[in-house]
């Protein structure tokens, strides 16, 4: 898919976030999710002191929008900084995130692989979704 102005957007608003709140243990990753009103909500990611309860970005933007009464989303974006290489770049969400992301229905990943910015729906990251109730 093709990467539009509005998804530049969204890749601005987790990456300005990202560098205003970066912290080396506590703050390594952004994200921002575009609703469905066109809002977009940014968040960073929590590492906590026991690793089990760290809270992704993707699932902290995602928190932040429907605890603002929405429901419904396009797109999301996540941005970690490498100290190493000095600048920040999209990374694909993690495996418990395409799940999270899933439940909320056909939304937009933008995410980086292979040195290409690419967009995806997240069912094509996550084939055969975990479904709790056991229905295809």
């Amino acid at each position: 898919m093709i990467i539009t102005q509005k998804d530049k957007e969204l890749i601005r608003a987790a990456s300005d976030l990202l560098r205003k709140l970066y912290h080396a243990r506590r703050h390594r990753v952004a994200a921002a999710v575009r609703a469905g009103s066109g809002k977009i909500y940014a968040a960073v990611g929590i590492n906590a002191n026991l690793g089990r309860c760290d809270i992704c970005a993707e699932a902290a933007a995602i928190s932040k929008a429907v605890s603002e009464g929405e429901k419904i989303f396009e797109s999301i974006a996540a941005v970690k900084y490498f100290p190493k290489r000095k600048r920040s770049a999209l990374v694909a969400p993690c495996g418990v995130c395409r799940e999270f992301i899933s439940d909320f229905g056909p939304v937009k990943v933008i995410y980086s692989a292979a040195g290409s910015v690419r967009k995806e729906d997240v069912r094509r990251l996550l084939p055969n979704q975990y479904n709790k109730n056991g229905d295809a």
